[in-house]
């Protein structure tokens, strides 16, 4: 029996990870550096399946927190270079800034899991509920970030900049318009 309970264990953490990583490179692959607009439409499909499986609040926040650390440090792996080469800091502390920053960061999608926790028992509004989540996370990471930390960077609407049918919705709702609608597919995929 405890072979078992092992072997269940395993397989849920190969899962969790493998739900984590596909949501990190979908998100990765589908920012302007990589330029795969459409693959924001399936990105937090994964993260959603992955926890819908997670029993507990903390458990749920802190994988929402790896879920965006891994996706950070890829796409700002230019903060490396750029303390490097441009700031003159040693290898550690370049790294250490990298990693900081994307942690720091990582802080408002650890948020999202952590409601996610919660917004499951809403049952078929599950979807529309993560998506005003996303709204009010990347809203309230605007406010803070350009009054107090100067990164008011990669908001989920900014994935569909090449995408002329989204800028349409743009010029009615902004980039939360766009966010909400690519969210509240990614949950409807993952909920499903």
């Amino acid at each position: 029996m405890r072979v078992k309970t092992v072997l269940f264990g395993a397989a849920r953490i190969i899962f969790l990870l493998a739900c984590m990583l596909g949501t990190a490179w979908l998100m990765y692959q589908s920012y302007p550096n990589k330029s795969q607009h459409f693959l924001a439409w399936f990105a937090l499909a994964p993260f959603i399946w992955g926890v819908a499986k997670i029993k507990g609040f903390w458990s749920s926040f802190f994988y929402g927190w790896l879920t965006a650390l891994l996706f950070n440090a890829g796409i700002l792996y230019w903060i490396y270079y750029t303390c490097l080469h441009g700031g003159g800091l040693s290898q550690g502390l370049s790294v250490a800034a990298w990693l900081g920053l994307s942690g720091l960061l990582a802080v408002q999608f650890a948020i999202l899991g952590g409601s996610c926790y919660f917004l499951k028992r809403a049952g078929g509004f599950f979807p529309v509920l993560v998506a005003c989540g996303v709204v009010a996370l990347e809203w309230v990471h605007q406010t803070v970030a350009f009054y107090f930390l100067g990164f008011p960077w990669i908001m989920l609407g900014y994935t569909q900049w090449n995408a002329p049918e989204m800028l349409q919705i743009a010029s009615f709702t902004g980039v939360y318009g766009v966010s909400f609608v690519i969210a509240f597919v990614g949950a409807s995929i993952g909920w499903a």
